[in-house]
């Protein structure tokens, strides 16, 4: 309710558009004089929480092109498996599926 009634008079925007603006231009002065940060650039390798989100947070184009990529590889693996089920030929296909699983965890 309070966001439509600021989208239908966004006038009332009007006394803190000044300030906010000023604001947005410290934050990235600040930005600027930080300078560039490389441990930002590349994914850790050590486990550190705030590091990877961080990571991530500046990439998410990336994380959802990555969860779709993970998402499309289980689940072909799953379907072969139970492509195999219908087939009855599980027993069969077990060292092949056992190697592509291997394949499929290290790849991801």
């Amino acid at each position: 309710p309070e966001l439509a009634a600021l989208l239908a008079h966004p006038e009332q925007l009007d006394p803190v558009k000044i300030p906010a603006g000023v604001g947005t231009a410290l934050v990235a002065l600040l930005a600027l004089r930080r300078g560039p940060q490389p441990w930002l650039d590349e994914l850790p390798r050590d486990y550190d929480f705030g590091r990877i989100r961080s990571y991530w947070q500046r990439r998410p184009f990336q994380l959802i092109s990555r969860f779709v990529e993970a998402g499309l590889k289980v689940g072909g693996y799953t379907f072969q498996l139970k492509v195999d089920e219908l087939l009855n030929r599980s027993d069969e296909m077990r060292p092949q599926r056992a190697v592509e699983a291997r394949e499929l965890i290290t790849d991801l």
